[in-house]
């Protein structure tokens, strides 16, 4: 798939459309003179006669126009290791697809949290991992869209996407690590599948007993796995710590420093950042710079230095920082968790 000169069209490969789905959107042929002309109608299933015309006037791409390259990427996401493979689509399309392919699947998972969506979602999760490092580009693609696109169940996918590009920045191209960790970035918040409506949603300030069930969501979620079967260790670790802290204020379980895994502080770095530059009822999203200088103040004495500036760099134009070693064995984490 790669875009038409200055005209916002899209081109896709015929071969893409021969899948019998149905499809929200027209097909164009490119015209001479720079005009597009309908080759086939929203809905129109794709036949041989289709082929044979494309054959025969020496097309090998269909275009779609600029007002349905949102149903486009719908379609697309239907085949995600296609799209990131393909080294026609420009980098900035492919993050726009995961990013709604992701989202989407969360939505689905938090609506029924089971095992089937869990792993559904994992494998979703495990191609985008591989993909940020095989894919240049993409990791700094995506941390752009998660300022610009703000819709229901966005944190846990900005979530995981920040966390995601901060491991790789961390810990290199290790690719099994990374799909792990990222398994656990994205479904950090997974107990908040069983906080009531009302709670997760209220616009206002909680009340003691409110934050009490809210605080209750790293716990909730770290049972969700278990009963599901979908329990490994890193996923768990960013599941039941994201929310400590290294004065032990945090929760569920008032962790000191030095119990608190280096996949959790990630995590936590990414929540509290997107958290911040979010729309809330009670307020509107901060700018960057203004959110990265809270999140210094913040949890200052929770990161080491390298964690923070190696956030920092993600928003940079330059290259990566360093790579950290690779993190010691975790605490003794389900001890605790029981």
């Amino acid at each position: 798939m790669r875009p038409s000169e200055d005209s916002g069209y899209v081109g896709v490969p015929f071969a893409w459309l021969l899948d019998g789905r149905r499809r929200d959107f027209p097909l164009y042929l490119a015209a001479p003179g720079g005009r597009y002309v309908l080759f086939c109608d929203t809905g129109e299933l794709l036949t041989g006669d289709h082929l044979e015309r494309l054959h025969g006037h020496d097309h090998t791409l269909l275009f779609v126009a600029p007002a349905h390259t949102d149903e486009l990427s719908d379609y697309l996401s239907g085949d995600l290791t296609q799209v990131l493979h393909d080294p026609f689509i420009p980098v900035s399309r492919k993050a726009g697809v995961v990013h709604k392919c992701v989202r989407q699947s969360v939505a689905r998972l938090f609506s029924e949290p089971r095992a089937e969506r869990i792993m559904e979602y994992k494998a979703l999760v495990r191609d985008l991992a591989d993909a940020t490092i095989t894919q240049p580009g993409l990791d700094r693609a995506l941390v752009q869209l998660t300022r610009h696109d703000r819709y229901t169940y966005d944190h846990s996918v900005n979530v995981g996407i920040f966390g995601t590009v901060l491991a790789k920045q961390r810990y290199g191209d290790n690719r099994e690590l990374l799909r792990r960790l990222a398994t656990g970035f994205f479904l950090h918040d997974l107990g908040k599948s069983r906080v009531p409506y009302d709670v997760l949603n209220k616009p206002g300030k909680l009340s003691p007993e409110e934050w009490a069930i809210m605080r209750q969501h790293p716990m909730l979620g770290f049972q969700v796995l278990v009963e599901e079967d979908q329990v490994e260790e890193e996923a768990a670790i960013v599941v039941l710590q994201h929310h400590e802290r290294a004065d032990g204020s945090g929760y569920p379980h008032g962790l000191p420093e030095e119990a608190i895994h280096d996949f959790a502080k990630i995590a936590a770095i990414a929540d509290v950042f997107d958290a911040l530059t979010s729309n809330r009822p009670y307020r509107g999203a901060m700018g960057t710079f203004r959110a990265l200088s809270i999140v210094r103040e913040q949890m200052g004495t929770d990161l080491p230095t390298s964690f923070f500036t190696q956030f920092v760099m993600l928003f940079a134009k330059g290259g990566r920082t360093d790579e950290a070693p690779m993190p010691a064995t975790a605490p003794p984490l389900f001890a605790a968790a029981q």
